[in-house]
Formats: structure tokens, sequence, C-alpha cells
């Protein structure tokens, strides 16, 4: 059972509920654990920041993926984590009145003006998810090769158009060495066959 939100559970919380929603989902690339993803980013945060990375920001980090991948309600969220995380993850979330096969454009779009018009913390979130998953792009390539592209929506062309606007977006708001470091992931994809 999840406890109620506090200030001293909140880290605990968020673990306790992506356990309870991600435990049966697997990442499209490695097939391993969905988990690894949102720990990762989380952790991704909390090494770069240390002290500056406050409870909220790594709750956020950890649920980042909830209200778009899974049946969490931005209700449960709330009780969970607080109003605090929830504004954060919602700033990082996609529009579910897309639909993913014709609408992929529009989406991406969307999410790219959502994120831009959100708080500082989904911004951060935004990044560290986009370093991890473009970091699992790299590795599994090397494991896979070309058919990689095959798992994703619009392939490696439209996969990296939306990396660079989502870079550009990022660069215009976050002065942090965590944005070159993406960037220069981007060119390294580009580079991929």
């Amino acid at each position: 059972m999840i406890i109620p939100f506090t200030d001293s559970t909140l880290i605990d919380n968020a673990i306790d509920l992506i356990c309870l929603h991600h435990a049966k989902q697997t990442r499209k690339l490695e097939k391993a654990s969905y988990l690894i993803h949102p720990l990762g980013v989380a952790t991704m945060i909390h090494r770069d920041f240390l002290e500056k990375a406050t409870p909220e920001l790594i709750a956020a980090a950890l649920c980042h993926d909830l209200l778009e991948d899974t049946e969490c309600t931005a209700a449960e969220l709330e009780a969970v984590c607080g109003k605090k995380v929830l504004m954060i993850v919602q700033g990082v979330t996609e529009n579910p009145a897309f639909n993913d096969s014709k609408d992929w454009e529009l989406k991406k779009e969307d999410y790219l003006s959502r994120v831009e018009e959100s708080s500082g913390e989904s911004k951060i979130v935004c990044l560290y998810d986009k370093i991890h998953n473009l970091n699992s792009v790299l590795v599994e390539h090397e494991r896979q090769g070309i058919q990689i592209w095959e798992k994703f929506n619009r392939g490696k062309k439209k996969k990296l158009w939306f990396e660079k606007e989502c870079h550009a977006m990022l660069s215009k708001h976050l002065d942090l060495p965590a944005v070159e470091r993406y960037g220069q992931m981007i060119v390294k994809m580009e580079k991929l066959k």
C-alpha cells in the first residue's frame, strides 16, 4: 500500500507508484524492464544537480511517464506525490488527444509547445528523459544495427527531426552542460546508418 503524501516519503511514494504502474512494461528497444528508464532519468538528475535536486524534481523524474504510458491518473499522482510533482509531470506529458498512428507529427509539435510553456523543472525532466532515451538508441544500435529504426513510429529521419527540435527548444531555456551533451548525442545518432 502507498503511504499518503508527505515530504519525508515523497521519493519512496514515487518509487512505489512507478513500481505499481510500470511493473509489467518493457522498453521497446532493449526489451528490459521499463523501470530502468524512470530510475535512470532520476539518477542522472540527482547526479548532476546534487543538493539542488529537490525531492519534487526527483519524484517527477521518477513519475514522468505515468500519465502518458500507464493507467495512473492525475488525481492518483497528486494524492501520492503532491501538486508540484503533478504539475512537473503534466509539463512533459504528451496530449492524449492525438492519435499515435496518424497525428504523430502534430503530437510531437504539441509536446514541444507544452514543454516550452512549462516550468524549468519540467524542462529539466524533459532534457534528461531525452538523454536517457538517446543513450538507449546509441547502445541498441550497436547491438541491433539498422533494424533499430523499425521500432520508431516514423523511422530515423523523423526521430532525428524531433530530437533536433527538442534540443533547439531546450537550448533556449536551459543553460546546462547536459544540453550540450544532448546535442552531441543527436550528432552521433545522425551519423548512424
